[in-house]
């Protein structure tokens, strides 16, 4: 939650702005600071509405061999970490757009989508 208060500080937006914006209510979002945890659906409402996607990334270890295997060619070629690259991969499917060359200083710019 610490990342929705501080974007919310970082905007100027206020509780009513996140409320119309998001469809949860400001009393809701209000909770969310002390005592009361968010669902999803109301977590990725109110992140959408701040201008952020809520993408779980599997971890290297979780991802079948094949798909590991099938990545490697892309590692090897740009210069990136496997966690780097399961993270853009996912991104990829999220449709997020990805700039690969922030993540390491050596590669050529890879853009994907």
């Amino acid at each position: 939650m610490k990342l929705v208060f501080a974007e919310m500080a970082r905007q100027r937006v206020t509780y009513d702005e996140v409320a119309a914006g998001s469809g949860v209510l400001r009393s809701t979002l209000k909770a969310w600071r002390h005592k009361n945890r968010p669902s999803l659906d109301a977590l990725e409402a109110v992140l959408g509405f701040l201008g952020w996607d809520f993408v779980p990334v599997p971890r290297e270890k979780r991802l079948p061999a094949e798909v590991l295997q099938a990545l490697r060619p892309a590692v090897d070629a740009t210069g990136l970490t496997m966690p780097v690259a399961v993270q853009a991969l996912v991104e990829i499917v999220a449709d997020i757009h990805v700039d690969l060359k922030a993540h390491t200083a050596d590669a050529p710019t890879v853009r994907l989508h």
